[in-house]
């Protein structure tokens, strides 16, 4: 049994956690154990201290879009040394006045109708999320243009406030849509189940739709192929990242290649990696990640083939041929409201928009900060908030400070390199979360948290079955070290790891669920894939040989890696 206790761990020097509110970051206490908690694998450098006001906005988003549509849950947060859990702590629904159950939004039993203003919201759901898609990219693409280095601090605290209630405004957004989504999403599941439909063939018949996200992902792969077609692949595989694009200027074949990497840059340049990723540049001001990408195109060779909407639509024809025609009209309607408000293809191209994109005018203007006051970057981002914000109106000097952020930055390294030491999943609670988010993205509750002798159990997001050589992934940056045939492990996957998929076996994920990334995608590529096994990174090692079946949720140790074996013999 684990004597590692959350709660005992060290909080981040000089940070003092507010009091109260459920809609504030707030360090793990004992008492959250009675709820249901997983380790966030959107952020897995964890937080910087400038970065915990970024979480605040998600937390509020969530309650608040909860509180209105009356649902049960609203995702909280709470810190572990620099890392963060999301969860959802038991209690009624938020919106709902004590001893009064919440409305027909809140849940849908398998006998239920989907609620009017649901069914209405679901019908006219693309025309509503282009008008807050493109109202969200043009007051982001208005901040981008302030000329930073012109302001006065008086008039950069202002730009700062503006970022910071547009990223508040962005998360609001953020989970009105998803809350209503993923209930449509849900209601469509059970009325599948029903009639003998498993979930994922289910939303295999809703996926195939293209997403910005997607857009990027084949222009990465466009690259490569020039690259490819080039015959100057091996500057970048060969090259260090750093010292690639120099290379590549200076390559007369790579003319064109260099020209259309400035394209990509400016049509979907302006996003990061991971989630309130205040550190890394965008692709649109570095090119280094961006380089990375594709690079790990190269090194995975010739695309597979993905899941297309063709694909989607002659499942469904399949489906409703096998169902009786009472089933199939049922089966039909529920199809197309699903279609029309699509989850999984929103969330995927909600990301280019909120979740990779709404945090860099927060990042330029700390950015803008260090620079004006003489500072590295991380000096800037080990602020808190309030003190970023004193510090622009004068009131509060770096001396003051100086020596704790110091502390912070020994701190959060120190926490960076125990970050697989951390459990995926905390509190007692066992029952499936009563949040339709919590479900359906983290994936908590799914699962059967166990590992035998031989089988890890975990919750079956992409069918198939597959054998391969465990590799243990923890960046994005990593991925190129995958080799063909691998089967990657890892917390959780984004975006920027989809060129991985065109080389592995099977995925195995610590946490997620059957719309997270890594479930979106696999099924897009036609590979294995297992989520939520809540212990994949810390149970399965670099070398084992593991069969993998995205049907049935199981992860099954075939053979040790050569070191284990070694150690299990001496043991």
């Amino acid at each position: 049994m684990t004597t590692w206790s959350p709660h005992a761990q060290p909080l981040v020097p000089g940070w003092v956690p507010p009091p109260g509110s459920a809609r504030r970051l707030r360090a793990f206490t004992e008492a959250d154990l009675v709820g249901r908690w997983a380790l966030d694998f959107h952020t897995p450098r964890g937080l910087v201290p400038l970065a915990f006001a970024l979480v605040d906005d998600l937390a509020a988003g969530a309650m608040a879009a909860a509180a209105e549509l009356r649902l049960p849950g609203g995702i909280q947060a709470r810190l572990v040394g620099c890392h963060l859990y999301l969860g959802v702590l038991p209690g009624e629904a938020p919106g709902a006045a004590a001893g009064q159950a919440p409305s027909g939004a809140a849940s849908s039993t398998p006998d239920d109708s989907l609620p009017a203003e649901l069914t209405t919201y679901a019908l006219g759901f693309r025309r509503h999320w282009a008008a807050l898609a493109a109202e969200l990219s043009g007051d982001l693409d208005a901040l981008d243009r302030v000329d930073l280095p012109a302001l006065s601090d008086a008039e950069l605290l202002t730009h700062w406030h503006r970022a910071r209630r547009l990223h508040r405004r962005a998360w609001q957004v953020h989970f009105d849509v998803m809350y209503r989504l993923m209930t449509v999403h849900e209601h469509y599941l059970a009325v599948c189940a029903r009639h003998g439909v498993a979930e994922v063939d289910a939303t295999r018949m809703i996926e195939g739709e293209t997403n910005g996200i997607g857009d990027a992902d084949r222009a990465v792969r466009a690259l490569a192929d020039s690259a490819r077609d080039g015959g100057f692949a091996r500057i970048l595989v060969r090259t260090p990242t750093t010292r690639v694009l120099a290379a590549l200027r200076r390559e007369p074949a790579a003319a064109a290649f260099v020209r259309d990497l400035a394209r990509v840059q400016a049509r979907y340049g302006r996003r990061t990696n991971s989630l309130f990723d205040l550190e890394s540049a965008p692709w649109s001001v570095e090119a280094t990640q961006l380089l990375a990408l594709v690079r790990s195109a190269l090194v995975a060779g010739p695309p597979r083939r993905s899941w297309g909407s063709a694909d989607a639509r002659a499942l469904t024809e399949q489906v409703l041929a096998g169902a009786s025609p009472a089933a199939a009209n049922e089966l039909e309607e529920a199809w197309r409201l699903a279609v029309a408000g699509n989850a999984s293809w929103w969330n995927e191209e909600h990301n280019h928009v909120i979740d990779l994109r709404a945090h860099l005018p927060v990042a330029d203007a700390a950015g803008e900060f260090a620079r004006r006051r003489g500072l590295a970057r991380p000096q800037a981002l080990h602020l808190l908030a309030e003190e970023f914000e004193a510090m622009l109106r004068g009131e509060l000097s770096w001396a003051n400070v100086e020596d704790v952020v110091a502390e912070r930055i020994a701190f959060t390294s120190a926490c960076r390199s125990r970050r697989r030491e951390l459990p995926a999943g905390l509190g007692s609670s066992v029952e499936v979360p009563d949040d339709v988010v919590f479900r359906q993205v983290m994936g908590v509750g799914r699962a059967g948290d166990q590992f035998g002798e031989e089988t890890l159990q975990g919750y079956g997001v992409s069918p198939g079955v597959a054998r391969g050589t465990v590799r243990v992934v923890s960046h994005a940056e990593d991925i190129v070290l995958l080799r063909q045939g691998d089967v990657l492990v890892c917390a959780a996957t984004s975006p920027s790891w989809t060129p991985a998929f065109d080389r592995i076996a099977a995925a195995v994920c610590d946490g997620g669920g059957l719309l997270t990334h890594a479930a979106i995608i696999s099924r897009e590529y036609g590979v294995p894939c297992v989520c939520a096994t809540m212990v994949g990174t810390t149970a399965l090692h670099e070398g084992d040989v593991v069969e993998v079946d995205g049907t049935a949720g199981t992860v099954r140790l075939i053979t040790r890696s050569p070191v284990r074996a070694r150690q299990g013999a001496g043991a």
